[in-house]
């Protein structure tokens, strides 16, 4: 018998997989979509979420830009503030953890309204702030035992210091960087800190993002509860609870 191993990358990719399509199976409920609608997803990633549809004959375009990620489902390289599509030419637009990473959000919102049929609707999943709250609570313990074992293991010191810091940094000045890069999370989309991501992830700011750039909400479905991290914690239907890491907003 075979066991897998809870803190390893396949069975983190395994619960954030989870997590994505128990938010598609929200939005396809909420959109109730048609089989024969036409689709585009902006900002696919490594386009799971693309496969699943296309498993199920949905018409979908996936687009994304060019970020290293290996795709097998991709059909278009495109940024969201400039998509290469026509006017009016989609049923449904759809958007998965994508805005928090345009950095022009108004913007990429007008391309989606542009490409919109004027009967379709724009689905869009966006982390809220008690995401951000698990991402900042979880992201320690990782970091802390990486720069533990880093700090004593020689080997892989002498290793940072020939290929990460140049020869003039000593090694007392080489490990407080270490430390520092540690210490503090990088944010996680296009904001400036944590804290002001914190701000631009509560829900009053999504719809007060939507509502300026001339959409209506018809629809909010609050999203699974999930901890973005490499801990093995499960993921959660907390929605009688009101508490989630995403929320999905039907726009028209």
């Amino acid at each position: 018998m075979t066991f897998r191993n809870p803190w390893g990358r396949e069975a983190t990719l395994c619960r954030r997989r989870r997590s994505r399509r128990r938010e598609l199976e929200l939005m396809l409920q909420l959109g109730k979509i048609k089989p024969n609608a036409r689709i585009l997803d902006i900002g696919c990633g490594a386009a799971y979420q693309c496969s699943l549809l296309k498993s199920r004959g949905y018409n979908i375009v996936c687009t994304d830009v060019a970020n290293g990620v290996t795709y097998t489902n991709l059909d278009v390289l495109s940024d969201c503030s400039h998509l290469p599509s026509k006017d009016n030419c989609f049923d449904v637009v759809y958007s998965s953890h994508l805005l928090e990473h345009a950095q022009d959000k108004t913007k990429a919102l007008h391309e989606m309204m542009r490409v919109l049929d004027p009967n379709g609707n724009i689905y869009v999943i966006v982390p809220t702030w008690i995401w951000k709250i698990g991402q900042l609570i979880t992201y320690y313990p990782i970091p802390i035992a990486r720069f533990a074992k880093w700090v004593l293991s020689k080997e892989e010191q002498d290793l940072a210091m020939k290929t990460e810091m140049p020869k003039s940094v000593g090694k007392f000045k080489s490990l407080c960087l270490k430390a520092k890069r540690n210490c503090f999370p990088e944010v996680h989309g296009t904001s400036l800190s944590n804290l002001e991501e914190l701000r631009s992830f509560r829900i009053s700011s999504w719809l007060k993002l939507f509502r300026s750039s001339g959409l209506n909400v018809t629809k909010v479905v609050i999203g699974p509860l999930y901890v973005p991290s490499e801990l093995p914690l499960p993921t959660i239907n907390a929605s009688r609870l009101g508490i989630c890491s995403s929320i999905i907003f039907a726009l028209s």
